[in-house]
């Protein structure tokens, strides 16, 4: 019963664009209303879901190159390394620093402070790898800067 008032309340609606003037015709527009309001915050809540999903993925992936770089380049080898795998790494890092950042962002207290000493030693390895770059683009006869 209810339904079929809904149902008939709405169809005015959609078939004509005046207000309505009705208790039906309004009972309908705010259900149509609530359920749209609705169907925005789970799609909404489900995106951020995904999108933390996806920055975790993210970070492990680029921990893992990272990982996978510092091997290949060990210690003082790292002076050896090409620019454009120094480069890589670098613009990897700040990828890096930038999604640690933002996850930061919303912590307090001892996690936060766990975030900041990660960000700190993300931030204190670009710099390490900064002379290197320097001297790969001078090898290489490139402008950095």
């Amino acid at each position: 019963m209810a339904m079929t008032v809904i149902m008939t309340a709405a169809t005015p609606l959609a078939s004509s664009r005046r207000m309505p003037s009705t208790p039906a015709e309004w009972l309908a527009a705010g259900i149509i209303l609530v359920v749209m309001v609705v169907v925005i915050a789970v799609l909404a809540r489900w995106m951020n879901r995904r999108f933390d999903e996806q920055s975790e993925a993210g970070v492990a992936w680029q921990t893992q190159a990272s990982a996978v770089f510092r091997a290949r380049w060990p210690g003082d080898r790292v002076w050896q390394a090409g620019y454009a795998e120094l480069e890589a790494e670098v613009q990897g890092c700040w990828q890096l620093v930038l999604t640690l950042e933002s996850r930061n962002a919303e912590r307090q207290g001892p996690t936060a402070a766990e975030g900041d000493r990660q960000i700190n030693a993300v931030r204190a390895y670009i710099s390490t790898l900064l002379g290197p770059l320097n001297a790969a683009a001078a090898r290489e006869h490139r402008v950095v800067g």
